[in-house]
């Protein structure tokens, strides 16, 4: 039983680990894209963007990409930091796309239902690797300090509240 666990905790991080490298590649390129039609358009040049703006405004998607990354290797290293990340990092992208899903309710915006099947198995599947990863069988395996679980505890009632005030 302990090695399909640990295929699931490898697997699971290589996957994590993919998944971040792909919200920073997808966010640069749209930002660089996007930015750049904005500057053809109106005659503006690189140096008028303001490059606060642009973190202020995308800080929460850089990070969650950072965060599935850092978590996933350290999980596929089977260290407890890894684990409790890779939990924030799921959470996360759950909770996201709830408040994502909630902001496409505007009566103006025409959504398809494949993008709502898109966004509802993002969801599902993300909390219930959040609440697999939750289980006794991984808290017995990792056994998680006080302190761990205290500083994980405000980081992620930080980027919750984040996300909420930002959304």
């Amino acid at each position: 039983m302990k090695t399909n666990w640990e295929i699931f905790e490898k697997i699971m991080s290589v996957i994590q680990i993919l998944i971040g490298f792909t919200i920073i590649y997808i966010l640069f390129s749209t930002l660089y894209t996007s930015t750049s039609n904005i500057l053809e358009h109106f005659d503006y040049t690189w140096k008028d963007i303001s490059i606060i703006k642009l973190i202020k405004n995308h800080h929460f998607i850089t990070l969650l990409g950072l965060i599935g990354i850092i978590g996933g290797i350290k999980w596929f290293k089977f260290k407890t930091t890894g684990w409790l990340i890779s939990f924030m990092f799921w959470f996360l992208v759950g909770f996201s796309t709830i408040l994502l899903t909630l902001k496409c309710e505007e009566p103006n915006i025409i959504r398809t239902d494949e993008e709502y099947l898109i966004y509802y198995s993002v969801i599902l599947v993300s909390f219930i690797i959040a609440f697999i990863l939750g289980s006794k069988t991984f808290w017995i395996k990792y056994n998680p300090d006080k302190k761990s679980l205290v500083i994980t505890g405000m980081l992620l009632l930080f980027f919750v509240i984040d996300r909420i005030i930002f959304t």
